[in-house]
Order: structure tokens, then sequence, then C-alpha cells
């Protein structure tokens, strides 16, 4: 048996080829004698083999110890006494150190590797890569806190309040889960109460016809809060109360209007009264109807009449045009 590649000499004969040769040798006694070979010819293995090795680690081809990655080649005898060429690609996989964050709400846990997690903190664990080498997995981890709040609110009669998908009108206890933006859940209790029904209706009452400059006024009989406003003319005092002095300013048709809140700042109503303000000729007079004032109207002086067979005494007021004390005679 030969190698592949290789040759055998049998009777002047360079043999590469397997096959039965014969040779006939003429021995000493001058008889032939026939010498058959039967020639086998063994393959020599030239092999190709990629492998990878961990970083830090060595790989053995033959008599050498690698630890770069490269193209090696080694000749190895087998076992029929043949060379055979290996060549080696030697790739080195790299050990990962990685570095993730993760979070948590407070009361559940996080699996890392065989740990299971509950607090804030820092943790590492080994694992072995796809390629069969160690990596290193640095977390840190964060607990998100859960929030369990109370509340109170106060709602009035007929309206409602809404509390995450529930919409309440009734006084109770209600709690309601919220998803925070950190994807915890929370917990929220509102304690509502009902305020009792506001006031089904309110009279607003004054003079619904007056002169211009005359100073009028105006009543709500319902009501804690109240909101005034006046068409035509100007509040002289009273806003913010249940009662109110105007000053009418302009003729036409003119207005008070009246928004009304109880104590409870629930709505009652909002309430209207139309007023006809009239130009004035004079001095309109009021009470009696045996008071008399001429000329009228007047520049700067007036007379005023009226009978006294009582022989009572009487107080004479002249205000101006804001409602202001500007001449006063007393026992008259």
């Amino acid at each position: 048996m030969i190698c592949d590649g290789s040759s055998y000499s049998f009777d002047g004969q360079s043999l590469s080829v397997a096959g039965t040769y014969y040779d006939t040798l003429i021995a000493s006694n001058t008889c032939d004698s026939v010498v058959i070979l039967d020639l086998s010819i063994n393959s020599t293995y030239n092999n190709t083999i990629s492998d990878g090795i961990c970083n830090g680690d060595s790989y053995v081809l033959g008599a050498q110890t690698l630890t770069a990655a490269g193209i090696y080649t080694e000749v190895f005898t087998s076992a029929d006494g043949c060379d055979s060429t290996v060549e080696l690609t030697l790739s080195i996989i790299s050990a990962y150190y990685d570095t993730v964050s993760a979070m948590i709400c407070n009361g559940s846990s996080y699996t890392f590797d065989s740990q299971s997690l509950t607090s804030t903190g820092i943790y590492t664990a080994l694992f072995t890569s796809a390629g069969g080498c160690d990596s290193n997995v640095l977390l840190q981890l964060g607990v998100n806190q859960v929030y369990n709040d109370s509340v109170s609110a106060n709602i009035c009669d007929g309206e409602t309040y809404t509390l995450g998908a529930q919409s309440l009108s009734a006084s109770g206890s209600y709690s309601e889960v919220f998803q925070s933006s950190d994807g915890c859940d929370s917990t929220v209790v509102v304690d509502l109460n009902v305020y009792p029904p506001v006031p089904t209706s309110a009279n607003l009452t004054g003079a619904d016809s007056a002169f211009v400059n005359d100073a009028e006024q105006y009543n709500i009989d319902q009501g804690s809060t109240f909101n005034w406003t006046v068409q035509g003319g100007t509040i002289l005092s009273g806003s913010g109360s249940s009662s109110i002095i105007v000053l009418w300013n302009n003729a036409g048709a003119d207005s008070v209007f009246v928004t009304v809140y109880d104590s409870n700042a629930c709505l009652i109503g909002d309430f209207k009264m139309g007023v006809d303000v009239l130009m004035a000729t004079g001095i309109k007079t009021f009470g009696s109807k045996d008071l008399n004032i001429y000329p009228n109207p007047f520049e700067n002086t007036a007379i005023i009449e009226f009978p006294n067979s009582d022989n009572l005494s009487y107080k004479l007021s002249v205000f101006d045009i804001y409602g202001n004390v500007v001449r006063q005679i007393d026992h008259i």
C-alpha cells in the first residue's frame, strides 16, 4: 500500500496506480519464480474547517496552540501512515458586556437570570451567548411607586362627577384604578357629596318703569351669591348683595339681570326684569298727591307746598342724581 501521490518501485517500474502486477524472477537454481504484487492506494486527506473560540480561550491544532483569529494549517499522519492536511479558519467570539435598565411597579418582581428582584438596585448575571461564550449583563433596576389617593368632592344636585369611566351623581364612596405615566396602577377613592337641591324659583322685584336719573331699588329673595348686570343704568350700591340701587342713565327698554347662587355655589338661576326708562321733564313726585312743586321743571329755585293741618314737623332732603344728600332742612 502506498499513499496517494507517492510511487512504488517494482521490477524497475515506478507504480502509482492500484492494481495487480507480476514479476518473474530466475532463481540461482535456474528455476523461475513469479512475484505477484497487489498494490493499493491509500488516500491523503485535505480538510478545510472553520471554528470559533471565546475571547481569552485557546484552540489546539496539532502541535499548535492558537489564540488569535486567522487561517492555520497542520499536517497529520493517518492510521494508514499517510499525511493529511487540515486547514483551519479560526474566529474569536467576543464576550459581551451589556448594561440594561428596567422599571417595575412596587409590589411586582423582575426575573433576571435565576433571580426574582423586587428592590431598586444594580445587579449582575453571567449568561452564555449563542456562540457559547460568557456574557456579563449589568441590570439597573428601578421601582415605580403605586399611589393610593383619597379625595373629597362636592357637586350640586343634578350635576355629575366623572371618575375615570364612571359618571357619578349620588353621594357615596367610589374607587377607580388608573394607570400612571410610568405604567403602574394607582387607585383613587373619592368621597362624593351631593348638595341638597336649590330653590326652584326666586322673585326679582323693583320698579319696572322709571325716569332718567331716577335711583331705584331692586331685590332678589333667594340665594347667597349674586352677580348683577344692568342695561341702561349704573349700580350705585349693593353689588354682590341681594339688593341694589340702580341709577337709570338712558331712556329706552332697559333691564336688570341677576345670576343667583346658593351658599354651596350651586346655581339657582338667571333672572331678568325689563325696565321702561322714560325721559323726565321735571320732578317726579312720590307719596302724597297734595304735594306741589313749582315751577316744574326749574333751574335754581323751586317752591314746595304741602298741607300740614296737624302741625307736624317734617324734614326735607334733596339728593343729587348719585344719591348723595346735597341739601337738608330739619323741622319744617
